[in-house]
């Protein structure tokens, strides 16, 4: 089961993105402290981590993420299991904002501490939301001021 919601996910990413969360996934499938709520776990992970950085220490990841899955396991288990999620999979993106955000925190805390080579690492990340490109970033008011003169 967890093989199969993780292989999927897995063929969309970059070969050093794809080998990161392979071997977490490999990790956590051996990992007692997931026993009770490996489901959940598992289906957190699918879900999360196209965004998520590869720059952390795998270790240090995985008990981000068991404590972050436990922490909030009514609210992501409530969304894995409403039956929209079969058809809607953004529901479940507020809680995986929130998990991207803690793991690219910790990555740049990590990094400005040195404990992070930037050597081989993404060199760019970024964050969007839905916007107009056309009115990014303002609107050139001085083409249509008329009190220059």
């Amino acid at each position: 089961m967890h093989k199969r919601l993780m292989d999927s996910v897995l063929a969309r990413m970059d070969a050093a993105q794809s080998l990161y969360f392979d071997d977490v996934a490999r990790s956590l499938s051996d990992d007692e402290r997931i026993e009770r709520n490996s489901n959940l776990v598992f289906a957190f992970l699918a879900a999360a981590a196209p965004y998520l950085t590869t720059q952390l220490p795998k270790v240090d990841f995985i008990g981000r993420l068991i404590a972050f899955v436990e922490r909030n396991e009514h609210r992501i288990f409530k969304t894995v299991f409403d039956p929209r999620y079969l058809t809607d999979r953004d529901l479940i993106k507020p809680v995986v904002g929130e998990f991207v955000a803690e793991t690219a925190a910790q990555a740049l805390a990590k990094f400005d501490a040195g404990e992070i080579d930037e050597q081989g690492g993404e060199s760019v990340y970024r964050m969007s939301w839905p916007f107009n490109a056309d009115d990014f970033p303002y609107d050139d008011l001085d083409e249509a001021d008329d009190t220059k003169d």
